[in-house]
C-alpha cells in the first residue's frame, strides 16, 4: 500500500476523513457535526489534528474557508513576516 500510494492506510484514511471535514466546515456544518460525520471520537483529537494538518482550527477554517488553501512551498517565504 505504502509503495502505491505514498503513505500507510492509516495515514491515506486520516488524510480522507481530513478532506471530507474541510469540504463540510468549508459548506457551513458545525465544527461538532464535521468531526462526528468523519468518524472522530472526541472534538480535541479532532481539532489538534486539524490544526496541525491543515494549519488552522477547524472553526477558523468554517469562517474563512477559501483563505486557507495551501501555499507552493517556496512562495510562502517571499512573503513578508507582516503577511505571514
Amino acid at each position: 500500500f505504502r509503495a502505491l500510494f505514498g503513505v500507510t492506510p492509516h495515514q491515506y484514511r486520516t488524510n480522507a476523513r481530513l478532506k471530507r471535514a474541510q469540504q463540510l466546515l468549508g459548506n457551513g456544518s458545525s465544527v461538532t457535526d464535521a468531526y462526528v460525520a468523519v468518524g472522530f471520537a472526541s472534538a480535541g483529537s479532532f481539532s489538534h489534528l486539524f490544526a496541525s494538518r491543515i494549519g488552522v482550527a477547524p472553526s477558523a477554517y468554517r469562517r474563512h474557508p477559501f483563505a486557507h488553501g495551501p501555499t507552493p512551498g517556496c512562495i510562502s517565504l517571499m512573503a513578508s513576516p507582516r503577511e505571514r
